[in-house]
């Protein structure tokens, strides 16, 4: 798969199960994904969503008003 050789962190792997459409799929292998959106680029099918969580340690980039 695609989307598997882009990360650059190496947590995508091929499922052992298959999806509806009778096809591994890719899963990620550890909650540390660094949001880079490689993996939602590449692939072919648009199957990859990405939804980053904001962290508490992280300093707020917005503007306060």
């Amino acid at each position: 798969m695609l989307c598997i050789g882009v990360c650059p962190q190496n947590l995508l792997k091929m499922s052992k199960s298959f999806n509806k459409s009778g096809y591994h799929y890719a899963e990620i292998t550890a909650d540390n994904c660094r949001g880079c959106k490689r993996c939602t680029l590449i692939c072919p099918e648009a199957a990859i969503e990405l939804f980053l969580e904001e962290n508490e340690n992280e300093p707020n980039n917005r503007e306060e008003t």
